[in-house]
């Protein structure tokens, strides 16, 4: 026999960075945030100027809440009559991750529309159309080696504190 040289790919393996477009976390985070804004088309503005007037202490309760809740969920989880609510505090802890970054996209999409057609700023259709447009772009900057990471970092913990800021503005 003679010798026959094998081109080998080299990229029939590589997995590379996953994008957040194609996966079910953009299809959650779109749904959510559709629900969010058609049960209140005012909420995107409230978070809007809750971002505006407040955003450290948006930024502070976030950090807070991430930090804070863990700790209390594993002080909760040894001793045996708290394990029952540290599972329910660890159920609450992923619902507020999760509503909070949608609460972050939301109020990163009104901004958008804030500046680039106030006038339609209060239309629900156009503040989901507002919250596609913040996605794409969140799904591109997320691509970026170290920029991704923290602009999804920022977008959770500043969407937590929102999220808990009109929360505590509903409750008074």
């Amino acid at each position: 026999g003679g010798v026959e040289a094998e081109p080998k790919r080299w990229f029939h393996r590589w997995q590379g960075p996953r994008s957040d477009v194609a996966g079910p976390s953009w299809f959650i985070v779109l749904v959510i945030g559709t629900i969010m804004i058609l049960a209140s088309p005012a909420l995107g503005g409230r978070l809007l100027s809750h971002l505006r007037t407040r955003g450290g202490a948006a930024f502070g309760f976030g950090l807070l809440c991430l930090v804070a809740t863990p700790i209390a969920l594993v002080l909760c989880a040894i001793t045996i009559i708290g394990l029952p609510l540290a599972v329910v505090l660890l159920l609450a802890y992923l619902l507020a991750l999760l509503l909070g970054y949608v609460s972050g996209v939301v109020a990163l999409a009104q901004w958008g529309l804030a500046r680039l057609a106030p006038a339609r700023a209060g239309g629900a259709g156009w503040q989901i159309l507002a919250l596609v447009g913040a996605l794409v772009v969140l799904a591109a900057l997320r691509q970026l080696p170290l920029v991704g990471a923290l602009v999804g970092f920022a977008v959770i913990v500043i969407g937590v504190g929102l999220l808990l800021m009109e929360v505590s503005q509903l409750m008074r």
